[in-house]
């Protein structure tokens, strides 16, 4: 489980007047390699398309496009696997800015969860997903959660640009650990 919690994880689209788009990673580097590639245009690989199913809560919501995926090397290979179904949702405080950029530099993001269910990794290989899903324990715990506690954002090189880091609590296979987000952010 544990090269499953240090995969690389491109995060979420959030939706209001203006649009969010988050490639993120668990490393706390400054953003994501295959996140910046993503952002450039280039070449994306099967694993980096987006979520079948995407669902949205009250406030801020995850937009239609938005794909969440891990890769990683387990003791026998490398591995990628893709969620097929996302739900999360953001909601500002009562007296955040309207302005979306505004409200997340403020640190006024009141609440964030993001809902992965295990049983939506896929990779091209059955039998990395049956392995994945049991040592994920998707039996007994069908839901890979992030809940934020709280997050940052700065303004990056270009217009509209940002680096974003979120702090909150990453719960995999039933166990809670504080993990650190780091993503570059366009709004």
């Amino acid at each position: 489980m544990k090269k499953f919690t240090q995969a690389w994880i491109a995060l979420v689209g959030l939706t209001a007047l203006s649009t969010l788009t988050v490639m993120a990673d668990t490393n706390g580097g400054g953003g994501n390699q295959l996140g910046n590639q993503l952002a450039s245009g280039s070449q994306t690989h099967w694993y980096e398309k987006a979520a079948d199913t995407v669902q949205g809560g009250p406030g801020l919501a995850l937009q239609k496009g938005s794909a969440l995926y891990m890769v990683g090397e387990s003791t026998l290979h490398q591995y990628q696997m893709r969620a097929g179904a996302l739900t999360g949702s953001a909601v500002l405080k009562p007296k955040a800015p309207k302005d979306l950029a505004k409200a997340l530099q403020a640190g006024d993001v009141a609440s964030m969860t993001l809902v992965v269910p295990v049983q939506s990794f896929k990779s091209r290989e059955s039998g990395l997903d049956d392995n994945a899903h049991k040592a994920l324990k998707a039996d007994t715990n069908p839901d890979i959660t992030f809940a934020l506690d709280k997050e940052t954002l700065k303004a990056g090189a270009k217009d509209g640009a940002y680096g974003m880091t979120a702090t909150g609590k990453l719960t995999i296979a039933g166990t809670a650990a504080p993990v650190t987000l780091t993503a570059d952010t366009t709004i």
